[in-house]
């Protein structure tokens, strides 16, 4: 069960692949040179994804890897930002 949501700022991704080095199965660098978040949903103009505690640590070691901060992590019972 889902217990944490990825936000994604694809729009501002200046393609560092930081996140791709980090945590490949989730990260990758599409054609563009802009990292996609494999299993995401587009609303506006942003991906979301709702990971469970199993992802959590990779996750949020992909958020803090990236440079332009272009990744967030809430808690969704809470709404908390996490990183």
């Amino acid at each position: 069960m889902a217990k944490y949501k990825v936000v994604y700022d694809r729009q501002s991704c200046i393609g560092a692949a930081q996140c791709v080095t980090v945590y490949s199965k989730r990260w990758c660098l599409a054609k563009d040179g802009k990292a996609d978040l494999k299993g995401s949903k587009k609303t506006n103009a942003e991906w979301t994804l709702e990971i469970d505690e199993k992802e959590l640590a990779e996750m949020k070691e992909s958020a803090a890897a990236c440079p332009v901060n272009v990744i967030h992590l809430f808690d969704i019972k809470t709404g908390k930002k996490l990183i």
